[in-house]
């Protein structure tokens, strides 16, 4: 009986030896896989926290732009915050897959603006993003070899460019009529029911899967 015991106390040592020995390996592992990808990191930290902000900004317009009855307007709102929800989901999780961490930020609220100065702050912050902020991330990507971030940086980037042109088109134009949206929940393209894709050009997801704006 004393054998036994004397068993299984040196089995139980030996499996917290090991279970140790396998979470310190896990942490070197996680701090190595940081430093590897520390500037791509970087940069999907900084976008991460755009899009974050990006999101909860427009949906506090659409929700004002509502109680003011501009419904068009409410309805483009909604579009865009989910499409900034998606590709923020998407840069959150990058991070987490390259071993970095993640807090989301304190953002205050943002005062309502007029529909023009709104839609106007609206392109030329993705304007931003589309020539500095997104263009960085990619080539970063791409130095460090990590075609996974750069794929989903470059979906990022082509909804900013969709978004640019309605953006323009819905500034330009005196038109009452509410346009019906489409959003990838894959990678955050938005698209229009006029110009419906079957699959999303960027990541292959069904239009079926899209969700609606109207």
């Amino acid at each position: 009986m004393k054998y036994l015991r004397t068993l299984f106390v040196i089995a139980f040592f030996t499996g917290l030896i090991a279970l140790a020995t396998a979470y310190l390996h896990g942490q070197r592992e996680s701090r190595h896989t940081e430093q590897l990808w520390q500037e791509s990191l970087q940069q999907l930290k900084h976008i991460c926290r755009l899009k974050h902000s990006e999101y909860r900004n427009y949906a506090a317009h659409a929700r004002q732009a509502e109680q003011d009855s501009l419904h068009r307007l409410a309805t483009l709102l909604h579009t865009m915050s989910a499409a900034s929800e998606v590709q923020y989901e998407n840069c959150r999780k990058a991070i987490n897959s390259l071993g970095g961490v993640f807090q989301i930020p304190i953002m205050p609220d943002k005062g309502y603006e007029d529909s023009d100065s709104l839609l106007s702050h609206a392109i030329q912050h993705k304007l931003l993003h589309h020539n500095s902020t997104t263009h960085n991330g990619i080539e970063q990507a791409l130095k460090d070899g990590n075609r996974y971030v750069a794929r989903m940086l470059t979906w990022c980037d082509a909804s900013e460019v969709r978004q640019i042109m309605i953006l323009q088109r819905e500034l330009a134009t005196d038109t009452q009529t509410v346009s019906i949206y489409m959003v990838c929940p894959t990678c955050g393209a938005v698209s229009e029911e006029s110009l419906l894709p079957y699959f999303c050009p960027h990541c292959m997801t069904s239009s079926e899967e899209f969700l609606v704006f109207e």
